[in-house]
């Protein structure tokens, strides 16, 4: 029986498990795949950036949460998005490591949850080929020695969440707490905003 050394999933067949270090790990883990609740997407486009248009990039689209949820709220064709993950989804147009280099360019807006450990790999990135960039990231991403140069030399605007996001199936929250981080031309450098507390029954709805 194939199981997942992180969550303990069976993983059946034709799907394998992938290594890491001494781990085998399923696809949600090893690619750190945690789809977005629709109600941070919402609370993104209300209180951090209710004038995203143009042309916008999704790096890591995985089911493609953030730019459905952004349309429904901007209107179909007020973004043009070109989408992007590593593995084959429905909701990705290109299939390839957005971290690597590419003829990807040009983008008015970036805005992805990316994997953790890919963070900083994806905000430099993300700096070389869109003007401003948002990521979804726990709020200790900026607590770390091998970043701290960087984040010293470009400090985010942190929006940070009151409430706590579920990225699992039942529902259940995490200890961490999360924020949108944004460089570029729109963002202060190093501001902090708390943003609202969003009332249970919205949460719930996703």
């Amino acid at each position: 029986m194939n199981v997942c050394d992180k969550c303990k999933r069976i993983v059946n067949p034709p799907r394998r498990l992938q290594p890491r270090g001494k781990k085998m790990l399923c696809d949600t883990c090893f690619y750190e795949v945690y789809s977005t609740p629709c109600w941070v997407v919402r609370q993104f486009v209300r209180e951090v950036a209710p004038a995203i248009s143009g042309k916008c990039l999704e790096p890591a689209v995985g089911d493609g949460a953030i730019v459905h949820t952004i349309d429904e709220m901007q209107g179909d064709g007020f973004c043009q998005w070109t989408t992007i993950d590593i593995r084959r989804t429905n909701a990705a147009q290109h299939v390839f490591d957005f971290t690597k280099p590419s003829a990807i360019d040009g983008h008015d807006n970036m805005v992805t949850n990316p994997p953790f450990s890919l963070g900083l790999a994806f905000a430099q990135r993300g700096l070389e080929v869109a003007d401003d960039v948002y990521l979804l990231m726990r709020l200790n991403w900026l607590a770390s020695h091998k970043r701290n140069e960087w984040l010293r030399a470009n400090p985010p605007d942190a929006h940070v969440l009151p409430n706590r996001p579920s990225f699992t199936i039942n529902g259940r929250t995490d200890m961490q707490e999360y924020a949108w981080f944004h460089w570029g031309t729109l963002a202060w450098g190093g501001q902090l905003q708390i943003l609202e507390s969003v009332p249970r029954e919205e949460r719930r709805l996703g």
